[in-house]
């Protein structure tokens, strides 16, 4: 595979090499690299909270286009954050268990729930 990538370089012109390049670049920097997960996670804390602010900014205008682009181009990332009713389903002993497998908590399975009240007094 290395050869094969090696002999398209060479048909390749300095521009694309660039392009190549910065993607590259580009991925490292979506993808952490180089980072500890705590750091990595971290960052992407504080980046969803500096975002977080300026949404709460954003009511005082009542903009409605700006309520249906957060809705549009945040749909995953909104539908991901759902899981947090999960662990409240979870936590609870008044409710049924969630199911991982329906699709709209697929996600859930993948979230570590924080632990109750009662268990962080023990």
């Amino acid at each position: 595979m290395g050869t094969e990538d090696s002999n398209s370089d060479k048909y390749k012109s300095e521009n694309d090499k660039e392009d190549d390049e910065e993607d590259k670049m580009e991925m490292q920097v979506m993808l952490h690299e180089g980072l500890t997960f705590g750091e990595a996670m971290n960052k992407d804390i504080k980046t969803i909270g500096e975002f977080l602010e300026g949404l709460k900014y954003q009511v005082q205008f009542s903009d409605h286009h700006m309520l249906q682009v957060l809705e549009q181009e945040g749909g995953s990332f909104l539908r991901l954050v759902a899981c947090l009713s999960k662990e409240r389903h979870l936590q609870s002993t008044l409710t049924r268990r969630p199911s991982t497998w329906e699709q709209q908590t697929t996600t859930a399975m993948f979230y570590c729930s924080r632990p109750t009240s009662s268990d962080k007094n023990t």
